[in-house]
């Protein structure tokens, strides 16, 4: 299963700024590099237009969940493509 985890630049500078201890405009170098890397990897290794939505099977905005959310919405779209119970209720 290929899931992508977006988020809203302005998000992603804040966070990044607030766990690492960076100033904004650190944070905003850290994730424009990241943005870079990853475009470069998905080009290198997979030939695609990493911005196509059509890649992933499901593509979560990691500003709207924190990890436990997003962990149970992964194993719920898991469950329901295998056919497996992996989150009890």
């Amino acid at each position: 299963m290929h899931i992508r985890l977006v988020a809203p630049r302005a998000w992603r500078i804040h966070t990044i700024a607030a766990v690492r201890n960076l100033t904004p405009r650190e944070a905003e170098k850290t994730v424009d590099l990241g943005e870079k890397q990853r475009h470069h990897y998905i080009n290198t290794f997979f030939v695609l237009d990493p911005e196509f939505p059509f890649h992933h099977d499901l593509v979560i905005d990691n500003s709207r969940f924190n990890l436990v959310q997003i962990a149970e919405i992964v194993f719920t779209a898991l469950s329901a493509r295998f056919g497996e119970t992996l989150v009890s209720a």
